[in-house]
């Protein structure tokens, strides 16, 4: 059962129409444009309001699938649409083309009456990796600049005369549209862009369009396209009531996209409070508690509405999915028998209808359905996955004689593996797939190790080790396990918190889905702050995996010596060198003793970083409790140049730091980094053997409690101070003139 999963050399299929793969398109274009979400808010509105003799003017005519939809209704003869991008107005004439149009399709870039770049004729677009976000604007992702001809819409809407406009400008829209009266025009169909121009903004482009004759109906909202016609009668009041709620509505739009789903929630509540039967305002509550991971309250939202009048297809997708997610299988299915024949042709659902089968034991129900989706949409890897996980329990319901599953599907079964995973495992290695979450405690070269993994994610995942694809996934799934609030209002917290849970955690679960897969490592210092219970919760949980922790000990001195060091350096300290008293977040019995309650004491994993360190072993004996057959050598190539930690300060050069911190001169980092490159060596920083060992003291119940109820050992933990691996070393603080 040999698979082709190269999208960008296939047909795909939307709804009635086909398009052509095209490089431009990533998985999650692919996926969206299979399942008849790809620009769906638009097409839905162009189904809604567009008749039969309107002439429709296109503004971002994309890959042309909403120009498709506009032809079927109006012809194509009555279409002109403009597309800046000259690659993808070509892909759109040949997508036409493929589906019988022939699409009338200008690779212009449409400006307003206003703007700078009209007269000129020729004016700057930006092209953006994913071509969605391409525009007149530059922004932080966008790699190429072209220059594109200009024509102005006034003179398009005296020249085409168009009764409806159907525009899609990534931001542009509110210089597009100034100070233009419509004369002709009767439907406006929308697509704004709060994220890029901001809510009120929006706002002041609908208020500017009501002044010359246009209505917004809130039952013409489609997530953030808005349909607008001629004289229309709102669904609201004209007034502030009208504004504030679809304001509401368009905040959270953006506090989604962003995946501070708490503001969302809060501002759906008041939109829907003034708009109860608003169909968008509760499907975007609902996604919001999907993406949360609060599938009761989706449930409940849902069925509460059910009981006034019945979903609609999208929201018994979201239904079927929180019911899943909640091991009520029989519910989920329910919900999905209830969509419509369109939407249950969709592979998004037919998948969904495959796992619920899977769970429920019925595998050769669960192996047509997973097929006949992957049929539909060959390009979409979570399809496969959902495939070869049914296929494996196919193959182990042969193995143990199961007499359920059909003979000739049990006995392809591994061979289908074998071709899509590219290798077969034994039944043994199969049964120790795990998550490891790597707790990066402070000054144990955490830094180092997730490098080494980022360098290493190919060759890693070629032996059956994932890691997250960017290393700020791994602290978002970290992050979200965080429930200290003085934590979470940290600079660096919130940054992290700025990446949507849901995107790093989905691409947690869809790798564990994949049997080929024998570990999935996630390292982030972020676990080391966060609630075991709801790292559990929130990411243990979902990937339905063993977990395993690791945790790298360090003897507690030379921690907050080294962090004082750091401190001073890179953040400004000017404080007394490290004075003796105990921290909590030191006591490693008790970090240990707090994860082991959620997790097991025979999944937590201890290693000696004291001990690594002496022996230059750190990084093999880390790569060695991922896969016991590793040398981390072998993987290394170009990464021994990578220094293992952040050099600290010679004492001198520490302490000359910190005094320059007190008068208020921070900015000596390249003056020291230029002394230190050219072979200047101080003396060691060290705190005096009478401090250290009054640090150790501080923690010795606590580590004599790890190394004889955890690591079973009759030795100490750490080597007293003096031992093995101890340096000279002397601290200055105070003792160096301010000359």
């Amino acid at each position: 059962m040999k698979r082709e999963i190269d999208g960008m050399r296939s047909l795909i299929r939307s709804g009635p129409f086909l398009v052509h793969g095209h490089s431009a398109l990533g998985p999650q274009h692919i996926r969206a444009i299979v399942n008849c979400s790809y620009e769906g808010a638009e097409i839905a509105l162009c189904k809604e309001m567009l008749k039969t003799g309107d002439r429709v003017l296109e503004i971002g005519t994309g890959i042309g699938l909403v120009s498709l939809s506009i032809a079927q209704i109006v012809g194509a003869e009555n279409l002109r649409s403009f597309e800046a991008n000259p690659d993808v107005a070509e892909a759109a004439r040949k997508n036409g083309a493929l589906n019988g149009y022939a699409l009338d399709i200008r690779n212009r870039v449409m400006v307003g009456r206003a703007s700078k770049h009209w007269p000129s004729g020729q004016c700057p677009f930006f092209i953006d990796k994913n071509f969605l976000a391409s525009s007149l604007a530059r922004t932080g992702t966008q790699r190429t600049e072209i220059t594109v001809e200009a024509v102005a819409i006034d003179a398009e809407l005296s020249d085409f005369r168009p009764t409806a406009i159907v525009a899609d400008v990534e931001g542009a829209e509110l210089d597009l549209f100034e100070g233009l009266t419509f004369d002709d025009v009767q439907t406006l169909i929308i697509e704004l862009h709060p994220s890029i121009i901001g809510a009120p903004e929006s706002m002041a482009l609908l208020s500017r369009l009501g002044a010359v004759g246009f209505s917004v109906d809130l039952s013409l909202v489609r997530s953030t396209v808005v349909g607008l016609r001629r004289g229309a009668s709102p669904s609201l009041p004209v007034g502030k009531d009208s504004d504030r709620t679809l304001q509401s509505y368009l905040e959270a739009n953006v506090a989604f996209q962003m995946g501070q789903y708490a503001e969302t929630i809060n501002l759906l509540e008041m939109a829907i409070a003034l708009a109860p039967n608003v169909t968008e305002f509760s499907l975007l509550l609902a996604q919001t508690h999907l993406h949360n991971g609060n599938c009761p309250a989706v449930c409940e939202l849902l069925e509460r509405r059910d009981a006034v009048h019945p979903l609609d297809d999208r929201e018994l997708h979201f239904l079927s999915i929180a019911r899943f997610r909640l091991s009520e299988f029989q519910a989920a299915q329910h919900s999905l028998d209830r969509l419509s024949p369109a939407a249950s042709a969709l592979p998004q659902n037919i998948v969904t209808s495959a796992r619920v089968a899977l769970k429920q034991g019925q595998l050769n129900e669960a192996h047509r359905l997973a097929t006949a989706a992957l049929d539909i949409a060959p390009s979409v890897t979570d399809y496969l996955s959902t495939l070869e996980l049914i296929e494996e329990h196919l193959a182990r319901a042969a193995r143990r004689g199961h007499h359920g599953a059909n003979n000739a599907q049990t006995a392809d079964a591994p061979k289908a593996l074998s071709v899509a995973r590219g290798e077969q495992r034994s039944a043994k290695m199969e049964n120790l797939r795990e998550l490891i979450l790597h707790i990066g405690l402070p000054k144990t070269a955490t830094s180092f190790i997730q490098r080494w993994l980022v360098v290493n994610a190919k060759n890693l995942r070629q032996r059956g080790i994932w890691v997250p694809p960017r290393q700020i996934d791994a602290h978002r799934l970290a992050a979200e396990g965080i429930v200290n609030p003085l934590v979470l209002g940290r600079g660096d917290t919130r940054h992290i918190l700025t990446t949507p849970f849901d995107e790093s955690i989905r691409s947690l679960v869809d790798a564990a889905a994949l049997p080929r897969y024998n570990s999935l490592v996630v390292s982030s210092e972020y676990f080391y702050e966060a609630d075991p219970q709801v790292v559990f919760d929130k990411i243990a949980a979902p990937a339905g995996l063993p977990t395993r922790i690791i945790l790298m000990l360090r003897r507690q001195d030379r921690i907050v010596e080294s962090g004082y060091n750091q401190s001073v350096k890179a953040m400004g300290m000017t404080d007394p060198t490290m004075v003796p008293r105990y921290l909590t977040n030191l006591n490693w019995y008790d970090l240990i003793d707090n994860w082991a309650k959620v997790f097991g004491k025979d999944r937590i994993c201890v290693l000696n970083y004291d001990q690594s360190a002496i022996g230059g072993t750190v990084l093999s004996d880390f790569a060695r409790q991922i896969d016991s057959s590793i040398e981390a050598t072998e993987l290394q190539k170009e990464f021994d140049s990578v220094p293992m930690s952040n050099a600290s300060l010679p004492a001198d050069l520490l302490e000359f730091k910190r005094l320059a911190n007190s008068f208020g001169e921070f900015g000596l980092d390249k003056l020291l980094h230029r002394m230190i490159e050219s072979g200047y060596k101080g003396p060691p920083f060290r705190m005096s053997p009478e401090k250290a060992q009054e640090f150790i003291a501080l923690y010795g119940e606590s580590n004599e409690r790890v190394a004889k109820e955890v690591l079973g050992y009759t030795s100490p933990l750490f080597s007293n101070y003096g031992g093995p691996g101890e340096r000279e070393g002397v601290e200055l603080y105070g003792k160096l003139p301010v000359e």
